[in-house]
This record gives structure tokens, sequence and C-alpha cells, in this order.
């Protein structure tokens, strides 16, 4: 005898193994396993955006970070992988020229170098080169690293003609972590200099990122992966890429795929990994349209730029009560 209750049961049971093979139905039929090598800086941004490709395909990303001879041991090998990423442009020609991968390569993201101060300390104003001129020579210490991105600060004091005059108030950590760890522990005016996407682990910990450099001052450093020839997952390891250069083309609803501010103070391209993993301001986000292949100074991602105006703990004070706070900065003639 079919009652009411019974048939209340039944509809509800049917409607749990409906939803339950539409579930199924979106995972592919065999989940694959990506193995990508060399992500570097990128490397906290691509890891959350690998979590939310696998909920949303099955797909497994393994993100490898290893030593430079070691990758190059497994790229000369048959060892199983499947993508490859570097700064160094020329081993990834290499790779597709020697047919050790397959199709073109691809723009996952870039890294900038950018201005810090400690959280709660003047605000130097920072929009031009006569700015970080002016401001360098009115700090009380500079700190910035003895690694690559801070030779290249060392090179644009030389150009401007203070490296001299800032020589025994600048402080040279042996690398980026410490360079953070010795702004945001610092005291008076001080102001530091390092690659935007090292910045991000220490927004927590006292440190507050200014602005980007000034473009004319501005040093990029690429990043680009290709598939490997290789891979037995070459597809899921094409659709991963695809998904992670997409990602700046979605709404910000996701904290693995909004964007940590890059350049607060005029929008240029930021990344599109983890702005609202850090931020409750991030539906202040929007985003714009680019040039193709375009990315993010603080790490990933393709063919539009994320303009966030207030997407990191220091952004809103850097943009809308910087100039207030930088006539507390002093300032002495060169």
């Amino acid at each position: 005898m079919v009652t009411p209750m019974n048939r209340r049961l039944t509809c509800g049971w049917l409607a749990s193994v409906a939803v339950m093979v539409l579930i199924g139905s979106a995972r592919p039929a065999s989940a694959a396993e990506i193995r990508m090598l060399g992500a570097g800086p990128l490397r906290p941004a691509l890891v959350a955006l690998a979590e939310r490709f696998q909920r949303e395909t099955g797909h497994v990303v393994k993100i490898e970070t290893l030593p430079g001879a070691e990758v190059t041991k497994i790229l000369a090998s048959d060892e199983p992988a499947d993508i490859f990423m570097s700064n160094n442009l020329a081993t990834v020609d290499g790779l597709l020229k020697d047919g050790k991968a397959a199709g073109s390569k691809t723009l996952v993201g870039r890294t900038g170098i950018g201005v810090m101060v400690r959280k709660g300390a003047p605000v130097p104003v920072v929009a031009t080169a006569a700015d970080i001129k002016a401001a360098v020579l009115a700090a009380d210490a500079v700190a910035y690293n003895t690694a690559p991105s801070g030779q290249f600060v060392e090179k644009i004091f030389e150009q401007m003609g203070v490296a001299e005059k800032i020589k025994d108030k600048s402080v040279r950590p042996p690398n980026g972590a410490s360079t953070m760890e010795r702004v945001a522990g610092g005291k008076g005016a001080e102001i530091g200099f390092g690659l935007r996407n090292e910045m991000t682990p220490y927004l927590d910990k006292g440190l507050q990122f200014v602005a980007m450099l000034p473009d004319d001052l501005q040093n990029y450093t690429r990043y680009e992966a290709v598939v490997l020839s290789r891979s037995k997952s070459a597809d899921a390891a094409r659709a991963f890429l695809a998904y992670v250069i997409s990602a700046a083309t979605r709404a910000p609803e996701d904290s693995a795929a909004s964007s940590r501010v890059s350049r607060a103070d005029s929008g240029d391209a930021a990344t599109a990994a983890s702005c609202r993993a850090s931020s409750r301001s991030a539906r202040r986000c929007s985003l714009m349209s680019s040039a193709a292949n375009s990315t993010g100074s603080d790490g990933v991602l393709g063919p539009n730029r994320s303009q966030c105006s207030d997407c990191s703990p220091a952004s809103s004070e850097a943009s809308t009560a910087g100039a207030r706070r930088s006539r507390r900065w002093p300032r002495r003639r060169s």
C-alpha cells in the first residue's frame, strides 16, 4: 500500500540519487594526476588554483619546486612529468625546439618589484622616479636584498646618483624573506624594496605593501609553461594551464581565484590567486580586460588584468590615506 509518507520517502530517495548521479557526471571518467615542475615564486597562487581545479574537475595537480639541477636531471630523463614552468625562457624554448614539449608555451605569470614599509609607519609617495629618490634619501633605513631583485634595485639607486648617499643606512639581507622580516620588525621611517609576491606571507605579520615601482623603473620576471611530450595526461595538463590563465576573467567569488593587489595605486596587473584569502574588502575588486597575455606582477594570470582597488591589507591605506600619511614622511634635500 502506497501511503503519502511512503511517497515522500520514495521521492526524497530518488532526488538524492539524481543529485549524486549529476555530481558524478560532472567529474571525468578517470581523474588524472598532473605533475608540474618549477613553480618558483608563483607556487602559493598555483597551489590555490590547483585545489580549486581539483574540486571542479577531479584532476589532481601536484606542484613541485625543486633545485634547478634536479629539474634539469628530470627533464633529461624519462621520469614522469606533465608540465614544466620556468623564468628561464631559453630553457622553455629549448624544450619546444627539441621536441620534448608539445604544442605552444603559455605565459603563466610574472613577478615585479614593489615598495614596502612597516605597518603603521609613514607611507611615502612612490609614484614616480623622483618620488622614489626623495623617499630613500628621507628614510631612516633602506632595505633591499643581495639577490637578483636587490641587485636590480641597487642599479636603480646608482642611476639616480643616490647609492653612495644611502650606503651607510642601507640594509642588505641575503634574500627576500629576510628583507620582509627586517622591514616588518623595523622602526622609524624605514623603506624596503622586494618582489611583490614575496611580501604576501608577511602582510599579516607587520608588513605593509605601498605600491609597485613606477613603470619606467620596473623589472618584471616572466614565467612560461609547456606541456611535456612525455605527459600521460596531456589533455588534463593543458586544461589546467588554460584554467590558470583564465582565472582573471572570472569574478572573484572564490578565495583562490581572486587577486591580492599588485598596484593599488594604479590598478596595474595583479595576481588572481589570493586576494579574498587575505582581504575582507575583496568584493571591491573588479576585472578589466587588457592586452592578451598580460599577467600579474604578484603571480598568476593570463589574458586579462585584474584591477583591484582594495584587495590587500595595505591597499586601502595606500590609495586613500597615502597622501595624508606622506605628509609625515620627512623630506630631505638631495
